[in-house]
């Protein structure tokens, strides 16, 4: 009995792990996103401005 309690308590931690893992990866993709529409803004703007 106290194997399974291990075992469960285990597998609760793992997969509360994977979930902030998972929101951190989803956090980070948006920032790469969000950086990447900035310069392509930026970029636009300054190709504007230039002509």
């Amino acid at each position: 009995m106290k194997k399974m309690k291990m075992i469960g308590m285990a597998g609760f931690l793992l997969s509360g792990a994977a979930t902030l893992i998972g929101s951190w990866v989803q956090e980070k993709q948006m920032e790469e996103t969000i950086e990447e529409k900035v310069n392509e803004a930026l970029t636009a703007k300054s190709d504007k401005e230039s002509h």
